[in-house]
């Protein structure tokens, strides 16, 4: 079902759009949301202005941003109601992207996810920001994932070609009502997509040869036509000068796809050819190594289940601590982000209070690291060790500090820390809000098995001790 969608809501007797990124799932990520706000950006009559969202609600379990009122429509209506106007509103995008720049773009790869764009049904774009972008990567479903980004990253694409060519998988989109790499043949036969110059929807074959021939476009080709020089927008010039002199001529009864292989005998053949090409290539990857698959297969199994038994049956790289030495390693690994050490010496069935927010953490920082090629999260070693006072634009402090123990009896240990967040963002304020919190904790173990484990984890008392907005700074 798809999650991303736009209604008109009244909240405070004022009019908003709402923008729908799908169900809650557990508490809205702070670390997304704190510290100075990104903008946005509009881009209508040639004018790109930024924009800021007026905040992040829950409502009758589902997520929206909120946005003075606009009339938006979703990505997906560029193959439906603004279909007829397909090259104008891409080539548009297009200029907005290219105005807004790569630091806005914000990815290593050149593609930009599709739930970060929306068509003003006026005419123009809303383009919304990076790290609204992570809250909806957090909660977007296998199949958005996929919807908005993964189908556009074709396998060869240099990042300074990345985002020419994802327009250009757009324009295919809006014409035939199916993505390039939609179908599972097209990928299996190292993703080529159905030729528009068979004829699909009746595009003007002038347009369909570009679309084909930029689509098809080689390493080499990339390499000589779009400048590794320039950032992935920087080169969006080149796709603007190709596509808007050439003939958009869809129109509402244009056939999509489906209606064109029934309608087109030289498509419905062509379709035939592949589909059965694919299915024989599948067949003999498949067939010609099954006994031997099988076989390993079975192997693999015996050895991973003789693994499993024994290393359930292995004490943890704890054993042999005492009782101060198993809790200090299990906020190590919360510090580290690390949920495998911190559960290492949990006893069986022992529920681990900070597992969710932990994983959150580490989910978004490999995601960072892997779109801004920077480290996200510092922790308060790491922050208190600077010489300048300060932080990187976006980044943030998690962790503990200043562990002290005291032992409550043989079995029980109470430790008192100082844990540091993000505190809640403030229009008013610029930095980042930094709050530290004193927790004290009971941990009580079990020796049943020869060595500490924790038997149960129970916050006792948690108190605000330090609030500050530290000032950040930009790469």
């Amino acid at each position: 079902m798809r999650q991303i969608s736009i209604e008109q809501r009244v909240i405070d007797n004022k009019e908003y759009t709402a923008i729908c990124i799908g169900e809650v799932s557990g508490e809205l990520p702070r670390h997304l949301l704190s510290g100075t706000q990104e903008a946005g950006y509009t881009y209508m009559n040639g004018k790109l202005e930024p924009i800021f969202y007026t905040g992040v609600r829950d409502i009758n379990s589902k997520r929206y941003i909120i946005y003075e009122k606009l009339d938006l429509l979703i990505f997906s209506e560029i193959a439906h109601s603004l279909r007829e106007m397909g090259k104008v509103r891409i080539v548009e995008l297009s200029c907005a992207l290219r105005m807004a720049g790569n630091d806005f773009l914000q990815s290593e790869s050149g593609i930009i996810p599709t739930w970060r764009i929306f068509w003003i049904a006026s005419g123009g774009v809303l383009l919304l920001p990076e790290r609204i972008s992570s809250l909806i990567l957090y909660s977007a479903s296998d199949e958005e994932r996929s919807e908005h980004l993964y189908r556009y990253m074709k396998p060869n694409l240099l990042p300074p070609f990345a985002l020419t060519h994802q327009l250009t998988q757009i324009l295919y989109y809006s014409a035939t009502g199916i993505a390039p790499y939609e179908l599972p043949e097209t990928r299996e036969l190292q993703w080529t997509h159905i030729p528009l110059s068979l004829g699909i929807s009746g595009l003007d074959p002038v347009m369909g040869k570009a679309i084909d021939s930029t689509l098809n476009m080689k390493l080499n080709e990339q390499r000589l036509t779009y400048s590794s020089a320039y950032s992935a927008s920087d080169n969006l010039s080149h796709f603007e000068s190709l596509f808007e002199g050439l003939n958009w001529n869809i129109t509402k009864e244009s056939p999509y796809f489906e209606e064109s292989v029934k309608s087109n005998s030289t498509l419905n053949q062509y379709m035939e050819k592949i589909t059965k090409k694919a299915q024989n290539k599948l067949f003999f990857r498949k067939k010609g190594i099954a006994i031997i698959v099988t076989g390993v297969s079975v192997l693999i199994v015996l050895i991973t289940l003789v693994q499993f038994i024994i290393k359930a049956n292995e004490p943890p790289y704890t054993s042999g601590m005492n009782q101060i030495e198993v809790v200090n390693e299990f906020f190590v690994g919360q510090n580290e982000l690390d949920i495998e050490k911190m559960n290492a010496s949990l006893a069986r069935g022992v529920k681990n209070p900070f597992e969710s927010e932990v994983s959150s953490l580490f989910v978004n920082s490999r995601v960072r690291q892997a779109y801004e090629g920077i480290n996200s999260i510092l922790t308060p070693l790491e922050f208190n060790s600077q010489e300048k006072r300060a932080l990187l634009e976006s980044t943030l402090i998690y962790g503990v500090d200043n562990l002290t123990f005291k032992e409550v009896n043989d079995s029980t240990l109470e430790v008192s820390y100082d844990f540091y967040l993000p505190g809640l963002s403030s229009e008013e304020r610029s930095g980042y809000p930094l709050t530290i919190i004193n927790k004290r904790v009971k941990f009580t173990f079990t020796h049943e098995k020869g060595y500490q484990q924790i038997e149960s984890i129970e916050v006792l008392d948690t108190q605000v001790i330090h609030e500050e907005i530290i000032p950040t700074y930009t790469k």
